[in-house]
């Protein structure tokens, strides 16, 4: 017969996996990682939308360029630009001096409003963009920030 001593005891009633300690340290973990990654995440993909405010200018800035090099100036406020209405974008407009377009806040996720700018020089006839924004600047492309 087999002997039971303190060593054998012992030995048969270790249980082998986690400990609750070590469980509840790991959620903890994993929360605070999540607590980091997930407002990040959130603006990464509305920087990654608000890209499609930038492209929804470009038909308006060809019809302000056009205009630009058939006309030696820029066009006045009532011309109208093409007004592309896409997923992000609720409005864009031409005001005299600036395309101005505007985020649909619902969808992108915060409001953003884009402000492309010509400049026309009118000793070489060159026409040079600048763009900004007058509300949620931190999404708009490093290019126009």
């Amino acid at each position: 017969m087999q002997q039971l001593t303190l060593k054998n005891l012992n030995h048969s009633r270790r249980m082998h996996g986690f400990t609750l300690i070590e469980l509840m340290v790991v959620i903890a973990i994993i929360g605070i990682l999540s607590m980091v990654a997930v407002p990040a995440y959130r603006d990464y993909v509305i920087r990654a939308k608000a890209t499609e405010l930038v492209m929804a200018a470009n038909p308006a800035k060809t019809q302000i360029a056009e205009f630009a090099i058939l006309n030696s100036d820029l066009p006045n406020a009532n011309f109208a630009v093409q007004n592309v209405q896409s997923g992000v974008t609720r409005s864009l407009a031409w005001d005299g001096s600036k395309i101005v377009v505007e985020a649909d806040a619902a969808v992108l996720g915060a409001a953003v409003t884009l402000t492309i700018t010509p400049s026309l020089s009118q000793d070489t006839g060159i026409l040079s963009w600048s763009c900004g924004a007058t509300a949620g600047a931190q999404y708009l492309p490093s290019n126009c920030q």
